[in-house]
């Protein structure tokens, strides 16, 4: 009796700061690499400043949930059994008579690394699954989300003004150190790629938060009539207008994966409407009709989407002017900015077909990177550089293979099952009359399809925009499972 009125009494005096905590994690999402987090961290490229205020509100809630004895999200279990084979893997590596020496890199540290940028990520999904604990504790954090976002759009449409309409491709020198202080991108050689990074530590990773969270939220929240704030411009409200402004953005970030995950996004959602209003018109001409020209429509639309971006992308521009009719795909690849890319890929999937079923451990990919890179990437200066210069490990840099590579099949499974789930949750959201759930639930579904595309660039696990969608979906699905669960309770004799 006195430990539940103690934690009564703990969760009471904590619950603002847990508040507090979530509201401002949510605000410093624009900001990827914080250079003072960074030094503290070690060096890493990938320091959200959100990340600290998630390790600390998941430290004050922790205790309320594992001494109150509360239930946790049914979601939490197949992530959890996938860092649970992660951490076997990478257990096993030590035991493993095929690890290769590679150079002076130390196999605990790459490991603990590894774990640790997993242990990052999670507990940026757990604590945005659990702390939340009413409904009306989404709209102030949806609100920041917009915040953040209007920060983006202003930051990237002043870069912009320096491309494309000041005629000088260099900032102003003390805006250059107000960017230096919030990011460890180098912002002038974005600007002469003619490319915007917002305040990311690169392009690429501008379309990734954008595509993870922003573009999610403000069109699920478009398609379910909700706003987060009361604001409106005419009849459209701040959703619809930064929805518009994001997906501009993500295209001036000249990201082709960022693109091409724009695009599964779209297509997913040009199926799924297309869907609902065939079935709406019954069958005959009309369904058909409807079901062909909205994707003929959409295909159209995508095309001359690339042929523009190919205007402004001479990566992109390769693709109208191959002229090589032969076999060759290192020509090709090489051809289309692309061989690199491909050559660590490939690195990741021979390193899989050699350890298919628990794979080598997080982080440890690269200790093969002598004996199971393709034979084409030792033509490219590179790897030639990094073999020669370098003592770091490298990674698959794709999402997808590093899973297959460092957990095997088991872990891609787990990690599959988990995302699967997730999806079914914000399913079930999606079909709910309130418009906040409504909102949520599209903003889930089409964050797991962004997460398909952006797989194939990212490999990190600590960039938290993935894990706060997930986290909020799953969140709000358990609280709505609660909610239904205690109205069938109270009306027993209803269906």
């Amino acid at each position: 009796m006195r430990l539940r009125s103690a934690l009564q009494a703990y969760a009471r005096r904590t619950r603002p700061l847990v508040r507090f905590c979530a509201l401002a994690a949510v605000l410093l999402l624009p900001l990827t690499s914080l250079p003072l987090l960074a030094r503290l961290m070690g060096g890493t490229m990938v320091a959200p400043p959100s990340l600290v205020f998630v390790a600390l509100g998941l430290a004050l809630y922790l205790p309320t949930v594992l001494l109150g004895g509360e239930r946790w999200p049914g979601e939490l279990v197949p992530l959890a059994a996938f860092a649970g084979a992660a951490l076997f893997s990478s257990l096993l590596a030590f035991f493993s008579a095929d690890l290769p020496l590679y150079k002076s890199v130390s196999l605990p540290r790459e490991v603990l690394s590894a774990l640790l940028t997993l242990l990052v990520g999670g507990a940026c999904f757990l604590f945005f699954a659990v702390a939340l604990r009413s409904p009306a504790e989404y709209r102030p954090l949806l609100a920041l989300v917009n915040v953040g976002g209007v920060l983006i759009v202003a930051w990237c449409l002043f870069q912009l003004y320096y491309i494309y309409l000041h005629g000088s491709e260099f900032f102003p020198p003390a805006v250059l150190a107000v960017h230096r202080m919030l990011s460890l991108g180098s912002l002038p050689e974005f600007l002469r790629m003619k490319r915007v990074a917002g305040f990311a530590f690169e392009p690429s990773w501008l379309a990734h938060q954008l595509n993870m969270l922003y573009l999610p939220y403000w069109l699920g929240a478009s398609l379910a009539g909700y706003s987060a704030w009361r604001f409106r411009l005419w009849r459209f409200s701040a959703e619809n207008v930064l929805l518009v402004a994001g997906i501009l953005l993500s295209y001036a970030s000249l990201s082709r994966i960022g693109y091409l995950t724009l695009l599964l996004v779209l297509a997913f959602l040009v199926w799924r409407v297309s869907g609902v209003l065939a079935g709406r018109l019954g069958g005959g001409r009309r369904r058909a009709l409807i079901r062909a020209a909205m994707p003929a429509s959409f295909a159209a639309a995508a095309a001359l989407g690339i042929y523009l971006l190919s205007r402004l992308d001479t990566r992109v521009a390769a693709i109208f002017t191959l002229t090589y009719g032969g076999g060759n795909f290192f020509y090709l690849a090489n051809q289309l900015a692309l061989a690199e890319r491909f050559a660590y890929w490939g690195l990741g999937w021979n390193v899989f077909t050699a350890f298919p079923w628990l794979g080598v451990g997080l982080g440890n990919t690269g200790f093969y990177f002598e004996s199971h890179l393709p034979q084409f990437g030792w033509a490219l200066s590179e790897f030639q550089k990094i073999y020669l210069e370098n003592t770091f490990l490298v990674n698959p840099k794709n999402l997808w293979l590093r899973l297959l590579a460092e957990t095997g099949v088991v872990g891609f499974a787990l990690f599959v099952s988990w995302l699967y789930i997730v999806f079914a949750s914000a399913q079930t959201l999606q079909r709910r009359n309130e418009p906040l759930l409504r909102a949520l639930g599209w903003m889930g579904m089409l964050a797991v399809v962004a997460l398909l595309g952006e797989g194939f660039s990212v490999d990190s696990f600590a960039l938290p925009y993935a894990w706060t969608a997930f986290g909020l979906v799953v969140s709000a699905s358990f609280l709505a499972r609660r909610q239904a669960a205690a109205e069938a309770i109270l009306s027993p004799g209803k269906d």
